[in-house]
């Protein structure tokens, strides 16, 4: 009788998966039945820089855009929203959700100076994305001395 090749990766990518379903699966338990006084979930995002400014992107779809709320305070961009679920709580039997709904909160600390006034944000295709610009010209500029004559 042939011997199985023992892979202790799989092993443990086996237990890893089993433990975030059962965790998911509690926390989904939670949520349903008991509702959500707070944040509960953050959407993954993207973060970068370009020559103009910065750039997130922020994976959020069924949504509404007007249920999203965008805060820029500080060195702090403060994304918030609630997304629904498409049945009613209670209404359905869940055999699977791994999709998070409840309210969500993200908060990225800006590295740099960008133009708070300039800021604009769009919801498309179910992606959040908010381009903060630099402020003012950010090419070097030689400034001249002038004489005390002058």
């Amino acid at each position: 009788m042939p011997r199985e090749k023992w892979d202790p990766f799989q092993d443990l990518l086996n237990i890893r998966n089993r433990f975030m379903e059962l965790v998911d699966r509690s926390f989904r338990e939670e949520l349903l039945v008991e509702g959500v006084g707070h944040e509960s979930w953050a959407p993954v995002a993207d973060f970068y820089a370009t020559e103009e400014g910065l750039v997130l992107e922020l994976e959020i779809p069924g949504m509404n855009r007007e249920d999203i709320e965008i805060n820029f305070q500080g060195k702090q961009l403060i994304i918030r929203g609630y997304r629904t679920l498409t049945f009613a709580a209670g209404q359905a039997t869940v055999h699977r959700m791994e999709r998070r709904h409840g309210p969500f909160r993200r908060v990225l600390e800006i590295p740099m100076a960008v133009d708070a006034n300039r800021i604009q944000a769009r919801y498309t295709d179910g992606v959040l994305i908010v381009n903060l610009p630099y402020p003012g010209n950010t090419q070097e500029k030689k400034i001249p001395v002038a004489s005390a004559e002058a």
